[in-house]
C-alpha cells in the first residue's frame, strides 16, 4: 500500500487531471475505482467513448511520470476496465480507450499532459 505521501500526491494529481479532463469536455463518471489487486483513477465519457484514465503525479523532473506506465501496469488496468464492464453490464455495448494523463511540477510551474488512447484493449 503506498505511503501517506506518495497518496497525497496521486490525490493531488487525481485533482489536477479531472479538472484538465473536464475542462476538455470530458464528463467524469468514476473516480478510484477498487479492487483488491488495482485501481482505476478516473472513468470519464468522451462523446459516446467510455475512457479509462490512468494518472501519474511526479515532482521529480528526472523523468517523465508516463514511464511509470508499464507493461504490467497496462494489463492490471485492461483487467479491471474488464471487471468494470462486466460488473456495469457494458461488455461490448460502449467504444472503451485508455488515457494517461501526467502531472508535474517543474520549478514552480505546473504541466499536465494528456496522452488519449495510450494503449489498446
Amino acid at each position: 500500500m503506498a505511503n501517506g505521501k506518495a497518496r497525497r500526491k496521486g490525490r493531488w494529481g487525481e485533482e489536477i487531471a479531472a479538472k484538465f479532463l473536464e475542462n476538455k469536455g470530458l464528463k467524469i463518471i468514476g473516480r478510484n475505482y477498487t479492487k483488491k489487486f488495482g485501481e482505476i483513477d478516473i472513468i470519464a465519457m468522451d462523446g459516446d467513448v467510455l475512457v479509462f484514465v490512468e494518472v501519474k503525479a511526479a515532482v521529480n523532473p528526472q523523468f517523465h511520470p508516463i514511464e511509470q506506465v508499464t507493461k504490467r501496469k497496462q494489463r492490471i488496468l485492461k483487467k479491471m476496465a474488464e471487471i468494470y464492464l462486466a460488473e456495469n453490464e457494458l461488455l461490448g455495448e460502449v467504444d472503451c480507450r485508455f488515457d494517461v494523463v501526467t502531472v508535474q511540477r517543474l520549478d514552480d510551474k505546473i504541466v499536465v499532459e494528456h496522452f488519449p488512447d495510450a494503449f489498446g484493449m
